[in-house]
């Protein structure tokens, strides 16, 4: 593989490479091995190099799509916990320059992959590449049965508290995003974040 391709490219090829086309069990398992076998660090650092020379210019037109991002809460000592490198589709702005998302991390992995097949569902095109987004909004998660869990990982953000460039990840990407080991949780372990977001929905 060319070394100058990105972790995330690099397993979508060997998926490929290995027929995993969909999102089945046998698929989700295959991520979740291969993604485990990626030491965080790596991880982290793959996913914040030079994506952001792939992120839409505007910033309606970042709705829909998936992003990473180093990012230090402003009320970390009132929270329980945070994120510190959250992953999420962009659900839309909130003011000055702020946003709200989904990010992932919040939910298990199994229940993750399986949540992103669905994300699938409601895509604007099945070409997967930097034109592909997701169309969800919060109207939808508090309609939808089969995406409620999605609400877990509802956050919003503030601009003012990134640490790094927004890393804007292509749909193409997305099922290997969703599994690699970066969540990066202050004042809590990933377990009990889970259990917290199993419990709440």
């Amino acid at each position: 593989m060319n070394k100058d391709e990105s972790i995330l490219q690099q397993l979508e090829q060997a998926a490929t490479a290995q027929g995993i086309l969909d999102h089945s069990r046998e698929s989700i398992d295959w991520f979740r091995k291969k993604a485990l076998n990626v030491s965080r660090s790596a991880a982290r650092e793959s996913v914040l190099k030079d994506q952001h020379k792939r992120t839409p210019s505007k910033a309606r037109d970042m709705i829909g799509h998936m992003f990473v991002y180093a990012y230090d809460a402003k009320h970390k000592d009132t929270l329980p916990y945070f994120d510190a490198l959250p992953l999420i589709f962009m659900i839309g702005p909130t003011t000055k320059g702020d946003w709200c998302g989904i990010n992932l991390h919040y939910i298990p992995p199994r229940l993750r992959a399986v949540l992103m097949d669905k994300l699938m569902d409601i895509t604007n095109n099945k070409r997967y590449n930097n034109t592909t987004r997701i169309q969800l909004s919060y109207d939808l998660l508090n309609a939808s049965k089969d995406l409620k869990f999605l609400k877990a990982g509802y956050k919003a953000y503030l601009s003012s508290q990134l640490r790094s460039r927004m890393s804007h990840i292509p749909a193409g990407e997305w099922r290997s995003a969703c599994m690699l080991p970066i969540a990066d949780f202050q004042g809590s372990t990933n377990s009990k974040v889970w259990k917290d977001s199993l419990s709440k929905f």
